[in-house]
C-alpha cells in the first residue's frame, strides 16, 4: 500500500550484480565463461567455450559437470552445471548473482585465481 520505491531500487540493485557479475566472468575466465545478461533474472546461464579442455581429472564426461568441478574444486565457488537443467544445458553453468557485491567480488577473484592457473 505504501511507496514502491524499495523494488525499483532493488531492481536496479540486482540489474547492477548482474553486469558486476556477468562482465567480471567473461573478463576473468579469459572468454571460457560468456554469455549475455539475462533480461530478467537473479541468476547467468554462461556457456563454456567450445574450446575449454575440460581437466583430465573430471569425473564426469559431462563438460558442464567438469567445469562446476573445476570451479567448486579449485576456487571453491558455488555454481550449477547447466545440464541439470535439462539437456540443452550442457555446456553452460548456472551462477546465483543475487548475493552481496562483496560476495560477487570475491566469486570473480577466486574465478580469476582458477583459470590463471
Amino acid at each position: 500500500e505504501g511507496s514502491q520505491e524499495v523494488v525499483a531500487q532493488f531492481c536496479a540493485e540486482l540489474q547492477l550484480r548482474r553486469d558486476l557479475f556477468c562482465a567480471g566472468a567473461a573478463e576473468v575466465s579469459k572468454g571460457v565463461l560468456v554469455a549475455p545478461p539475462p533480461p530478467g533474472a537473479f541468476y547467468a546461464f554462461l556457456r563454456i567455450a567450445e574450446d575449454w579442455p575440460a581437466p583430465s581429472t573430471a569425473t564426469s564426461s559431462s563438460r558442464s559437470w567438469a567445469m562446476v568441478e573445476h570451479l567448486i574444486g579449485r576456487g571453491r565457488i558455488g555454481c550449477v552445471p547447466g545440464v541439470d537443467f535439462g539437456p540443452a544445458g550442457e555446456n553452460h553453468v548456472r551462477f546465483c548473482f543475487a548475493r552481496s557485491r562483496a560476495e560477487l567480488d570475491g566469486a570473480l577473484e577466486s574465478m580469476r585465481a582458477v583459470f590463471r592457473s
